[in-house]
This record gives structure tokens, sequence and C-alpha cells, in this order.
């Protein structure tokens, strides 16, 4: 039988009637359909738009809150793009909405970004730099009345800039000057 109604028409014996008035019974059953059509709202109707309680993060770490604004019947899903970034509520939900998140503190001498995504939507959570931190050992050290030669460990982040100065005239740093 082909999908959608049809007209039957007969031709033919009187004893074909049975027959054809099954035929025309099951056409009129498969011609009653309850079934419906949706169709999801159309990608431009789903298009979020997003706003970030927190401009920058401190070096130290903080939380903040996604805001986002989505047609009712839109759904949408969330997604940090690293692991210092870790959303702390409900990461998927339809039409408005928000979500938190949770900045680890940055331990680099250097700030650092990334975004969270909300289907095509992007916030970018921007984090400020930690301050440099410099270890120097020895801090004092003795020398010979005729002179010597000190060695000195200057330690800090990747990131940081260091340069060694001498502000007496009689010491002269021979290496490692960065």
């Amino acid at each position: 039988m082909s999908r959608g109604c049809s007209k039957l028409t007969s031709s033919g014996a009187a004893f074909l009637a049975p027959l054809l008035a099954l035929t025309t019974l099951v056409a009129s059953v498969s011609c009653t359909s309850t079934a419906q059509s949706t169709t999801a709202p159309s990608a431009s109707r789903c298009t979020v738009t997003l706003t970030n309680s927190v401009e920058t993060t401190p070096s130290d770490g903080g939380a903040g809150t996604l805001s986002i604004t989505l047609t009712r019947d839109c759904a949408w899903t969330a997604s940090t793009g690293a692991a210092w970034v870790v959303i702390t509520s409900a990461a998927s939900g339809q039409g408005d909405g928000s979500i938190t998140y949770r900045v680890a503190a940055n331990p680099d001498g250097a700030p650092r970004h990334t975004t969270i995504d909300i289907n095509d939507a992007k916030a970018t959570i921007n984090q400020a730099a930690a301050a440099c931190r410099y270890t120097v050992t020895p801090l004092a050290h003795d020398v010979a009345t005729a002179g010597g030669t000190v060695t000195m460990d200057v330690r800090t982040q990747a990131s940081c800039e260091w340069t060694a100065v001498s502000e007496a005239a009689w010491i002269r740093i021979n290496a490692g000057a960065k």
C-alpha cells in the first residue's frame, strides 16, 4: 500500500465486492493519522548572548557568573577551554540561565586567557599575572681579603625577568647576569 490516501475505484465482478470493501476499510483507516511532526528552533532563533560578571580575575583566583540569554525553547551546554577554570554549577540548560565558575590561582608571572563556550558563543576568561617572586641563595657570603668568587642561585617563574647589578665598584659580575 502506498503512503498517503488514495481514492479506490473498482471495476469487476460482484464476487470482488467483499474484498473491495475490506480494502476500502484499510485505506480509510490508514488515512486517519494522529502523528504530528515538529521541528527544532532555527539556529538564528537560538543565538546565545553572554554576560560575564568578572572582567579580569585576580592572580590568586576567584569566582564568576556567566549570564546566558537565549530563547526559552533553545538548549545550551557549557564547556571550559582550560583545566584552571572549573564550572561549579549545572553545565547545561534551556532558555535563559547562568553558570558559575571558579578560576584557580595563576602561579605564573604572565597573564593567561581561556574561554567558556556556550554552544557557539564564547566568553573570554582573563586572569592577571602572579607577582614575580625571586629567591636568591645564599643571601650573604664571606669573601677572603684577597678576593674570590661567589656563586649565587636566582630562581623565579619562567616569565619573570631579572638582572644582576653590582652597586659596588669592587664587585664584578662575571656570568649569569640575565
